[in-house]
Order: structure tokens, then C-alpha cells, then sequence
């Protein structure tokens, strides 16, 4: 995801970047390394994820639960990323309201999205997701995602997102992926990448 945003974005000209559903963080720790002078956000709901995170945050680093909407963030952003987190979400609509008030004009929503039902491993993906996490999984597809965005007012692109390095594989392990070529099919023609832009007035 880094390394598509990389050929759209000038990095020179960015300062704020949140990245919503940050895990672990270790994607803004990616991101520190490549630009240290970024001021980093990560939003994440986990309250064990947000602690681990906090822990071991870097100076230019805050980790919060949500996004202050009426406060600081306000316009704040020059960037969010985002990576197999829209799925979970119960309203497409509100998050794109959420992500497009806190975008300044020109700014970028980036994201990755291979659960979704045109992938033809969603369902096996969707009852691991179900049995093992703690969170929801929506049946919502890529035209369901691009739908709500372009409501709110986004401009909205997508791609095939490239695979640039070799996948591992464990043959019969049980998985989301019963073969090779499964696993192919999934990420090379099914893990999509949305770059959302808002507009400049």
C-alpha cells in the first residue's frame, strides 16, 4: 500500500497522516521509518491493541480510540490509510462522512479491501473472521464501498493492488486457502486498493 501511495503522493508536501485501525502500529513505525518528521495518528478500537501501542509509541506518535470529529482533527489530516479495517465497519456511509470531515481539501483516503463478496474466498474468510476475531464482518462490495464514498463527495479511484513480493503458502493447512492457486486468485486479482480523494473547494 506504502509503495502505491508513494507513486500518487508527493511525501514532501505531507505532515498529518492517520492511519484508521492501526492493530498493532507497526504500519506507522513503517511509515516513521521512511518520513521521520510525520505527525502520526492511529485510531484502534482493541483496548489490549491501543495499550500495546501507546507502549511503545515513538515522540510523533498518539494512539486514540476514535477520531475527535468536533476538535483538533477537524480538517487535520493530509492522509489516512487503512488496511482490511472498511469490512468491519457496520455503516459504510458514516465512515466515509467520518473520514471526509477530518480530510483537508486535496487530501487522500487510502486502503486495501480483499473481504468483500466478490472475492470468491470471502465466505471461508468471513466464518474465520466470525469464529476467531472479536469483530463483525460485513458482506459489502467494492461497489457498495465506492457507492458510499462517492456520496459523500469523494473522487473515487480503485486498482488491482500488485503484489511486489512472493506469498507464503503452507501446503494443507486449514485456512482460508486450500491451494496455490487459491491463494493467487485471492491476491492478485481480488485485494483491491481505493485511493479516495477530497476535492479542493
Amino acid at each position: 500500500m506504502l509503495i502505491e501511495a508513494k507513486k500518487l503522493i508527493n511525501f514532501h508536501k505531507v505532515n498529518n497522516i492517520l492511519d484508521f485501525g492501526s492493530g498493532n502500529g507497526k504500519f506507522l513505525h513503517l511509515l516513521n521509518h521512511f518520513k521521520p518528521d510525520l505527525n502520526l495518528t492511529g485510531i484502534e478500537i482493541d483496548e489490549d491493541l491501543l495499550q500495546l501501542c501507546s507502549n511503545e509509541a515513538e515522540e510523533n506518535m498518539l494512539f486514540e480510540k476514535e477520531v475527535d470529529l468536533g476538535g483538533t482533527n477537524s480538517e487535520n489530516f493530509d492522509l489516512i490509510f487503512s488496511q482490511e479495517v472498511v469490512y468491519t465497519l457496520p455503516n459504510l456511509l458514516e465512515h466515509a462522512k467520518t473520514t471526509f470531515s477530518v480530510l483537508r481539501d486535496g487530501g487522500y483516503y487510502i486502503f486495501t479491501m480483499g473481504c468483500h463478496v466478490n472475492n470468491p474466498t470471502w465466505k471461508k474468510r468471513k466464518k474465520a473472521v466470525l469464529s476467531e476475531e472479536s469483530y463483525p464482518a460485513h458482506d459489502y462490495s467494492a461497489e457498495d464501498i465506492a457507492s458510499a464514498f462517492f456520496r459523500v463527495g469523494y473522487r473515487v479511484s480503485v486498482k488491482r493492488l500488485p503484489v511486489h513480493y512472493p506469498l507464503k503458502y503452507v501446503p494443507n493447512e486449514k485456512g482460508e486457502f486450500k491451494s496455490i492457486n487459491e491463494l493467487l486468485t485471492s491476491t492478485e486479482e481480488h485485494k483491491l486498493l481505493f485511493v479516495m480523494l477530497k476535492p479542493r473547494k
